[in-house]
């Protein structure tokens, strides 16, 4: 495989990560998850929350991403 075709590669797969970390953030309901955590675990401060739940989703969203991938990897295989 061409250096091209790796740089190409790379940059497709940095924008599927980018895309799975956006509709986490459009689906995911973060108002009512905060609610739902201030009423069962106490007040947290909104700055705290959003550190936090924005960490949680790239995180979420990059094991999504490599699983993606290894399972791309892995039909590529059976194929060939």
């Amino acid at each position: 495989m061409s250096a091209k075709k790796h740089a190409l590669r790379w940059i497709a797969e940095t924008m599927m990560l980018f895309v799975i970390y956006t509709l986490l953030c459009y689906f995911l309901p973060d108002v009512f998850l905060y609610h739902l955590y201030t009423r069962n675990f106490g007040f947290v401060t909104e700055l705290d929350w959003n550190d936090n739940y924005t960490t949680i989703l790239f995180i979420l969203s990059f094991f999504i991403n490599a699983l993606l991938i290894y399972l791309r990897a892995l039909n590529k295989q059976k194929i060939t």
